[in-house]
């Protein structure tokens, strides 16, 4: 439901106006949930939402983990 409230303005990524930890969370989350075949339960929007973040996860997923080894050895 949260992020069904949050999608409900019509943005595309959960927090500002870039892939964030936020989508990285919500990404692995949404993934765990498909992966047990639940994915019926999304609604249209993070269904949307769902589909658009797979193909946006490699590369920040990449990012981030770079970003944070450098930052937190």
């Amino acid at each position: 439901d949260k992020i069904d409230n949050d999608l409900s303005d019509g943005r595309r990524f959960l927090v500002g106006d870039q892939y964030s930890m936020a989508d990285l969370v919500a990404t692995v989350l949404l993934a765990r949930i498909h992966f047990g075949k639940q994915d019926t339960v999304f609604s249209d929007k993070v269904q949307a939402y769902w589909q658009s973040m797979k193909s946006e996860i490699l590369s920040p997923a990449r990012q981030f983990y770079i970003k944070w080894r450098i930052l937190i050895p």
